[in-house]
């Protein structure tokens, strides 16, 4: 849908058909998101990248990381220095490369680690079931009341996370030499990251990004499309089109505000002590 409003704007992005439809306001605002997402998503993975090589420590317990594991606890593998060297020579080349194509064997790499990742995780689970370490897991949620219901809405800006990749199209079709093949690419890619995620979330503990997910990313993957179909600058949005924005924006508006509701309730129930 996106692509047919750039064609007929004749744009080549997201923001560029944002811009067409609701003008430079409407191109800052989209701007804005992009900006709230990425910094989100950078953040959290920053976190996973210095627990995952320098550590962490929770109630008093410190757990090592990869390199104090192989070289024992140093300056130079303490999480600061690693995040640091990780920034300047991995964050700062990968993020001044101009076209997505020059990213495609850093892309491979990170399919082929999540694949290994997930090997390594569903052995583990498998043996501690089978020695029984561990109980097996839920496969449906637990709803005991009406909070546990409003709970389940948590995991919806996880998922929009997971699959947000609208701004990243226009950079692909650009960049074929067939732009037939935007569609095939995007439905292997939603295919493979389904089957990667499905399976993880069978054997492992997803890191949640909930506000950026609820607010920024939800805008970007949902009400933005939506929005644009239904100002429909160039009267190409057909009726079916429109009933369904509507109905994108109505879950998304829905579902992310109950989500940032929830999250907030057990923040503050965090921070605030039973005493108080």
């Amino acid at each position: 849908m996106l692509l047919r409003f750039s064609k007929v704007g004749k744009v080549v992005s997201f923001g560029g058909v944002m811009g067409d439809a609701f003008g430079k306001a409407g191109k800052v605002v989209f701007q804005l998101c992009i900006l709230v997402n990425n910094l989100g998503t950078l953040i959290v993975y920053t976190i996973i990248i210095g627990d995952v090589l320098s550590g962490t420590s929770s109630t008093g317990v410190h757990h090592a990381g990869v390199l104090e594991g192989w070289f024992g606890e140093h300056w130079w593998n303490g999480r600061t220095f690693v995040l640091l060297v990780t920034t300047i020579f991995v964050f700062a080349p990968l993020a001044s490369l101009k076209r997505i194509d020059s990213l495609r064997y850093t892309s491979a790499l990170a399919v082929a680690l999540a694949v290994v990742f997930l090997v390594i995780t569903a052995g583990i689970v498998v043996t501690k079931l089978f020695y029984g370490g561990i109980s097996m897991p839920r496969f449906l949620p637990n709803v005991s009341d009406i909070a546990s219901v409003w709970n389940l809405f948590t995991v919806v800006p996880v998922l929009v996370t997971a699959f947000i990749c609208h701004f990243n199209v226009h950079t692909i079709d650009n960049e074929l030499e067939d732009s037939s093949l935007i569609q095939p690419i995007v439905q292997t890619s939603l295919a493979l990251c389904s089957s990667v995620y499905i399976l993880t979330s069978l054997f492992g503990i997803w890191d949640v990004f909930q506000f950026s997910g609820a607010t920024a990313t939800v805008c970007i993957g949902f009400i933005f499309p939506a929005a644009i179909a239904l100002r429909d600058r160039h009267q190409i949005a057909t009726r079916k089109d429109k009933i369904f924005s509507v109905f994108m924006i109505g879950l998304a508006v829905f579902s992310n505000v109950i989500a940032i509701y929830s999250d907030t309730t057990a923040l503050l129930k965090q921070v605030v002590s039973p005493g108080a």
